[in-house]
């Protein structure tokens, strides 16, 4: 069995397609673990996969290995908190509508990020806006984790200190306020294959193109690009695509791969789903 006939059947019979991917990293990091399990074969391992449901989500695991953190790349954020959000809420008045999407956001992190920095952009008047940041990924136990909003102390290294006791618990396992946690809804969601999310103010993606090949860069790139309005921002990550000649975004912060963007073409081709159709939990 090649490998291009065991990412048909893994598709096909579990819901999981990993036929984007760059082949050169999959291959690599299939074969990480089928020596893990001692198996030899594609052949060996899909009946492997057929008898344990469980490992497709194991395999996400060796796949994505899911690297985040809170505020990771801080200048990157300092940027979004002082120059990006002032932009994009300046016109919300009291009961107005603010959208968010974290797109592959892991085990969460990230998404904890955006919304601790808008919940500091409204201060005290937070609860008067109507704020909704989608956090979705393929992987059903990282999403498990972002939901819980628990962290070990030692990953909230880079959260302010004032943060920290404004928005954690003061615990052993910090977790995550439930005034943040209630501004986000998870869903899992396969950023290739599934509609996106629309009417987003602000679209964070880092770090997820990289295991992509060109060609479904590309087509991420057209989705990421329907789901935002007009002059949203996409927020990407610092070894990804600067879009210098892209006719889709125009770059705000060409170092941190923040893009504002532009209006669409008249013969895109637009998927449909509204931002209130994602899956939740």
């Amino acid at each position: 069995m090649t490998l291009d006939e065991l990412l048909q059947n893994l598709a096909a019979e579990r819901d999981l397609d990993l036929r984007g991917y760059k082949q050169t990293t999959l291959e690599r990091r299939l074969r990480k673990r089928l020596g893990q399990l001692s198996i030899g074969s594609y052949e060996n391992y899909l009946d492997y996969v057929r008898a344990n449901p469980d490992e497709t989500n194991l395999l996400l695991d060796t796949v994505l290995i899911n690297v985040t953190e809170f505020f990771r790349d801080p200048a990157a954020w300092d940027v979004i908190a002082e120059d990006v959000l002032p932009m994009l809420l300046k016109n919300i008045r009291p009961g107005g509508t603010f959208r968010g999407w974290v797109a592959g956001c892991a085990s969460g992190e990230e998404v904890y990020s955006l919304a601790i920095l808008v919940a500091e952009h409204f201060g005290s008047n937070v609860s008067d806006y109507d704020i909704k940041i989608y956090a979705t990924d393929v992987d059903e136990s990282a999403l498990n984790i972002a939901r819980r909003g628990e962290y070990p102390a030692e990953r909230l290294r880079r959260v302010r200190p004032q943060w920290r006791s404004k928005y954690f618990t003061d615990q052993k396992m910090p977790r995550v306020v439930r005034d943040i946690r209630r501004m986000l809804i998870f869903g899992r969601s396969d950023i290739v294959h599934d509609a996106p999310i629309s009417h987003v103010q602000i679209l964070v993606c880092r770090n997820v193109l990289i295991y992509f090949d060109s060609l479904t860069q590309k087509h991420i790139l057209n989705r990421l690009h329907y789901a935002l309005d007009p002059g949203g921002v996409l927020f990407l990550g610092k070894s990804e695509s600067k879009l210098s000649e892209s006719v889709l975004f125009r770059p705000i912060n060409s170092r941190w791969r923040i893009f504002r963007r532009l209006p669409p073409a008249e013969s895109d081709v637009r998927p449909h789903r509204t931002a209130e159709e994602v899956p939740t939990e």
